[in-house]
């Protein structure tokens, strides 16, 4: 009888310990809807030095895919809508356009409702003009 019960209380142990939950899927927090409505911008001149920020009222919408962004901006209240293709590594973000081959793009500060976009453009002049946008769901 002992040998009995403890045959099935290893039985048990073993069921146990072998049954384990699926890990859930961790879904890209960057997918989705994104609003802005305003953005910040500097310039960095040829020598290093900062000028002041400036702080423009400027509304945007993304809508982030596995593999591209659909840029839609309100300007003069004219919307303006592109789509490109994008990769995305950490906070580098590559988009796929022929024009402002020397943009660079970043994904700051993301988090499920909202994240930072970060751009620097690299001037004829030499100057690069670094805007950030602050975006929410």
């Amino acid at each position: 009888m002992k040998q009995l019960v403890l045959s099935l209380a290893s039985l048990l142990l073993i069921s146990l310990t072998s049954c384990k939950k699926d890990d859930p899927k961790v879904s890209d927090p960057f997918l989705g809807h994104w609003e802005s409505e305003t953005y910040m911008y500097y310039v960095v001149d040829a020598t290093g030095k900062v000028s002041p920020s400036s702080e423009v009222a400027h509304r945007e919408q993304l809508d982030v895919t596995a593999t591209t962004i659909q840029f839609t901006e309100t300007i003069s209240g004219q919307e303006y809508v592109s789509r490109m293709p994008y990769t995305r590594a950490g906070e580098v973000l590559t988009l796929n356009r022929t024009s402002q081959a020397d943009s660079k793009s970043y994904v700051r500060l993301l988090t499920s409702d909202s994240f930072t976009l970060e751009k620097s453009l690299l001037g004829s002049t030499g100057n690069t003009i670094v805007s950030k946008a602050p975006f929410h769901r």
